[in-house]
């Protein structure tokens, strides 16, 4: 997925896993992933994301700001 500089609030991370699924050839067709497979695809994100964190990447949206 390209960064376009836009923001979707419309992407999920069920829309994550089934792109992800899909595209390691687990999900085939239209046919949704399972209960399981979903909770092993977000223990996976989370173990992901937890991993970055502890190596000091930080994934937090910075807005600069001037206070008065």
């Amino acid at each position: 997925m390209a960064l376009s500089g836009t923001r979707d609030d419309s992407y999920t991370v069920a829309n994550l896993l089934d792109e992800v699924f899909t595209h390691l050839q687990v999900k085939r067709g239209g046919n949704p992933i399972s209960s399981v497979q979903a909770a092993n695809g977000i223990a996976a994100l989370k173990g992901m994301l937890r991993t970055w964190s502890v190596k000091g990447i930080n994934l937090h949206l910075w807005q600069d700001q001037t206070v008065t």
